[in-house]
Formats: structure tokens, C-alpha cells, sequence
């Protein structure tokens, strides 16, 4: 400080404390899919209405990665191989998780061309995830507030966008320090 002087110092603090400011990844109740998958148990794979229901609510509680994966073994186990559209209903769940944990409250399509990430989260906080995606995905990611804006992705087939949005939150995830 003494260096510098008060002043400039004084300055200097602001201008860090204004960063730092709107950083933290907001919380949020849920986080709501809206891409236009097939994502369901067909009654070809468990046809009975109860036992159907109950994996229904096995995946729809199931709070980690881990627990998706054992209720995947055990599906296995007892109907056989998995098909398509249980697959996409676990990918589903899986980029719920990680979207809610990432503050985003809603994905959807915009238009054809685009999917939003609806978020209460600041601008600040939002530099601090895209930082983490690969570099040349980066300016497909758009903020404003209220939602970030993934240029492009509305383009591709609704499975590509799932596949795409988990492995980039993932990236976005594994960036930020463990308490997050």
C-alpha cells in the first residue's frame, strides 16, 4: 500500500472485490429437459406396470453416478441388455445431475439452430465454467442473463445434443474446485 498509495490501492481492492463478486454457481431446486429425445422403458423390455413404475423411481431418485450405474447392472441382470431409449433415459437423468449442480434450471431447444441453458447464474460465474470447455468450443457458448445460449447445437440430432451437453458440462464440472 504504501507503494502504490492509498488511493490506488483503494481502487485496486474495488476492482478485485467486483470480480469476485457473482462467482459462485447459483443453486437450483431442479433442472428441467426439454430436448426432443425418446427416453422411456418400452413395454417390450418390462411389462409389467409396477415393476416398470418402481425402476421409474429408482432412476428418478437416484442422486449419483454410481447409483444410475448399479441400477443399470441390475437391469441387466434381471430384463437382459439395455435398449436404446433406457440408455437415453440414464443419459437424461445423468445430464440433469450434472446441469443442476452446475446452476442450470432448464434445457431446451430455441428455434432449430440453438439449445438454452437457462440459469440464475451472473456472467462472472459463467466465465468461470466456460473457461473450461475445449477452446474451440468456447464461442458457441453465448451468456446473457438468464440463460446461455449454445450456438449450433439445435442442429444436430437430439441424441448428439445429449452426448455433446454431458461431455461439456463434464468438462465444466471437473473444472472447478472439489467443494463445488
Amino acid at each position: 500500500m504504501e507503494a502504490i498509495g492509498f488511493d490506488l490501492y483503494m481502487e485496486m481492492l474495488q476492482e478485485a472485490l467486483r470480480e469476485i463478486q457473482g462467482q459462485e454457481i447459483p443453486q437450483v431446486e431442479d433442472t428441467q429437459i426439454d430436448l426432443k429425445l425418446t427416453a422411456f422403458i418400452p413395454n417390450d423390455y418390462i411389462s409389467d406396470l409396477e415393476q416398470k413404475m418402481d425402476v421409474y423411481r429408482s432412476i428418478a431418485t437416484a442422486n449419483s453416478q454410481k447409483t444410475l450405474g448399479q441400477i443399470a447392472a441390475d437391469l441387466v441382470d434381471r430384463y437382459g441388455a439395455i435398449p436404446a431409449p433406457v440408455a437415453q433415459l440414464f443419459k437424461v437423468i445423468e445430464l440433469k445431475h450434472l446441469a443442476k449442480s452446475l446452476g442450470f434450471s432448464r434445457i431446451k431447444p430455441d428455434g432449430k439452430q440453438h439449445i438454452i441453458l437457462e440459469t440464475p447464474m451472473e456472467e462472472p460465474a459463467w466465465k468461470l465454467l466456460q473457461e473450461h470447455l475445449p477452446q474451440h468450443i468456447q464461442p458457441r457458448f453465448v451468456y446473457s442473463p438468464k440463460q446461455v445460449t449454445v450456438r449450433g447445437l439445435g442442429l444436430v440430432k437430439p441424441s448428439q445434443q445429449l452426448d455433446s451437453l454431458l461431455e461439456w458440462l463434464a468438462k465444466c464440472k471437473d473444472g472447478l474446485p472439489r467443494g463445488n
